[in-house]
Parts: structure tokens; sequence; C-alpha cells
């Protein structure tokens, strides 16, 4: 599968901001609705009214499965802009991931994910190396 990836940072903490960057993102896999782009060109975006639903139905109607990454995920902070993201969660097309990397747990429905079993996490114990994998890491570079 194609990846679309973003590197969160904090100006992404505005939704439309964030939105756009993930337009961005996947119109390099397949183009988005340009009804979600006509949206967030108001001055003032109705973010969750407007945009919000649009992005879900373009979502929804898209024909190639993707993995969107958000590096840095705990760089976003804002309520909207984290709502947004539980609603691209929600409404990735059969086939499609969302992998985001985060130094402490985001503010996401996690719990439901994990209970779903619609969750993989990767953590420092899993990421961490004994003494003998790491000599083996450092011997081969």
């Amino acid at each position: 599968r194609p990846f679309a990836w973003i590197s969160a940072d904090p100006r992404h903490d505005d939704p439309a901001l964030l939105v756009a960057s993930i337009v961005e993102a996947l119109d390099e896999i397949e183009l988005v609705d340009p009804e979600v782009l006509l949206a967030l060109s108001n001055p003032h975006p109705a973010i969750e009214a407007v945009v919000l639903p649009r992005l879900a139905q373009s979502l929804a109607k898209r024909t190639r499965a993707f993995v969107l990454v958000i590096d840095d995920l705990h760089l976003i902070t804002s309520q909207v802009s984290l709502e947004l993201l539980r609603t691209v969660i929600d409404n990735l097309p059969q086939g499609s991931q969302a992998a985001f990397a985060s130094r402490s747990e985001p503010s996401l429905h996690i719990g439901s994910l994990r209970a779903k079993r619609q969750l993989v996490e990767v953590g420092q114990a899993e990421l961490a190396m004994t003494r003998t994998e790491s000599a083996v890491v450092l011997a081969n570079m």
C-alpha cells in the first residue's frame, strides 16, 4: 500500500492546516474530493460542521487502500484537530490504516480501538534492545 506521510508540528493544532496537510498527502495517492478544499477556502471554515463530514465522505469513496502516517503526533494537542483525526480513523476505507508516532499517548479513542483489536502499539518495551542485540546492531554498522 502507498504511504501518505505527515510530519506534525505545533502548527497542526490549527485543524484547517491539519486537513490541508492530510489532503495534500492523500492527493499523492488518489485525489481527494475537491469539496474538502472548497470548504477550507472560507476564511473561517466550519471544521466540525462542514469540513469533517466532507472529509469523511471523501475517504469513504476512495478506491485505493493506503497508510496514513502522522509522525510526532504528540505535538498536536487541540481538541478540534484530535477530533479531526478521530474522524479520519473512523472513516478509513477498507484495507487502509493510520500509523501514529508519538512520544506520549495521544488523546484519541485508544481504549475503544484496543477493545476492538483495531490497534497495534509499539512502545519502549518492544523497542528496547538487550546488550547482545545492541552489540549485533553496532557490529553490523
